[in-house]
Formats: C-alpha cells, sequence, structure tokens
C-alpha cells in the first residue's frame, strides 16, 4: 500500500495506524503570485525594532494566546518588540475568545489588523516583519509558512506539526512546543542571533515548495 501525507511530522503516526505501508510526503504548493513578487533576494537589514507577524484564524487551537504572552515576556525583559495580529474568529464559538483576546491584550505595541484580503496589503506588511510566528495545536501543513518564506521571513513553527521536518531545526527557523512560552522566547532569541544565515538559507530552500517541484514529486 501507499499513502501520501504533506507532513513529515504525520509518517510516524500513519505507520503506527498501517504497518508496512509506504508513505510518501509531498508537500502543498502557494499561489504562483507569491513567487512572482518574491523578496528571496531582499537584502538583509537591522533595526532596534524587533517585528513579529502572525497571519491565524483567531481561535483557541491557533494558541495566539501563546504568541501574545511571549511578546509580554520578552517586553519585560527588555525587548522593544512589536506583534501584528492578522486575522479573525470564522465562527461565532471563537467570537468571544477574540474578544477576549483583544481585551487581555490590549496594548500599543499589539496591533490587530482583523482579516487582510488585500495581496499587495499583506505583501507589505511581511516587509514590514522581521519573524513570521505561527504555533498551532494541531496543524496539517500550513501553507502561510511558505508564504512567510517568500518574503524571507524566517518562521517559528510547531514541533511535530505542519511544516516541521521539512527543514533541519534552526535552518529556516526553529520549532517551538505548542504551549511553552519559555521555548518560544528561547526560539525568537535564536532567530535574532543566526537572523543573517537564516535568512541565507531560506533563499536556498524555500524553492522546494514551487507547483513545479510539488508536481514532479506526485510524477515520480
Amino acid at each position: 500500500a501507499r499513502l501520501t501525507t504533506p507532513s513529515p511530522a504525520f509518517v510516524k503516526k500513519i505507520n503506527k495506524w498501517f504497518p508496512n505501508t509506504f508513505v510518501k510526503v509531498i508537500p502543498n504548493f502557494i499561489d504562483e503570485k507569491w513567487w512572482k513578487f518574491s523578496k528571496l533576494d531582499k537584502k538583509n537589514n537591522s533595526n532596534n525594532l524587533l517585528k513579529i507577524l502572525t497571519i491565524t484564524e483567531i481561535a483557541p487551537v491557533k494558541n495566539l494566546d501563546i504568541l501574545l504572552k511571549t511578546g509580554v515576556s520578552m517586553k519585560n525583559a527588555g525587548y522593544n518588540i512589536e506583534i501584528d495580529v492578522v486575522g479573525k474568529s470564522i465562527n461565532s464559538n471563537h467570537l468571544n475568545y477574540e474578544k477576549k483576546i483583544k481585551k487581555k491584550y490590549d496594548h500599543d505595541w499589539i496591533n490587530f489588523h482583523g482579516e487582510i484580503k488585500e495581496f499587495s496589503t499583506l505583501k507589505k506588511l511581511m516587509h514590514k516583519n522581521h519573524i513570521f510566528y505561527m504555533n498551532s495545536y494541531k496543524e496539517t501543513f500550513g501553507l502561510v509558512y511558505i508564504e512567510a518564506l517568500t518574503q524571507n521571513l524566517p518562521i517559528i513553527y510547531t514541533r511535530n506539526q505542519g511544516i516541521s521536518g521539512y527543514f533541519k531545526e534552526g535552518e529556516v527557523g526553529y520549532s517551538v512546543a505548542s504551549n511553552d512560552i519559555q521555548s518560544s522566547v528561547k526560539s525568537i532569541e535564536k532567530v535574532i542571533k543566526n537572523y543573517k544565515q537564516i535568512r541565507k538559507n531560506i533563499r536556498k530552500n524555500a524553492r522546494q515548495f514551487k507547483k513545479n517541484e510539488t508536481l514532479k514529486k506526485w510524477l515520480n
């Protein structure tokens, strides 16, 4: 038997459920417009202000609270930090969660943008940020990670979920434990320390997620 999965993190789980099954990992691909306007060759920049971006549905499973607690911890430790949150709750069950989050983290350095549908606006916001962060409790793949990589943003992602396993630890960013604030702080600090090298790595490695590369894997 042969199965495919978009995530290397799921291979062990599938083998546990279906022993003696060959599992091929084939990534999802993103809209070609991201590559057309790619900033993979963008020059390194330096700024004392650390800007972190997340683009996510506002729901408990997405662990937004952990990012914002991480930001508070780093702010208290002396970091000049700003967080951009793009997204909204998509059902009435999560609307109260969104309201609580916004009330709890009503700081001038945390910006809630709501949903941004305009591609050019989203792209410009990515260019203003230094790190992309999404630490979902569960994630099948996470196309937005790849979109962030095309704009040369190092990424913070959930360990053993989604795209975890496609890259070596520290290659394009760092994985974090889903509910561990200190894990998030340490991973962000590692990105800061290795920022220039990580962005060089992104330029070398992100293109495996282009549509034509993905289709080759389906045909082989």
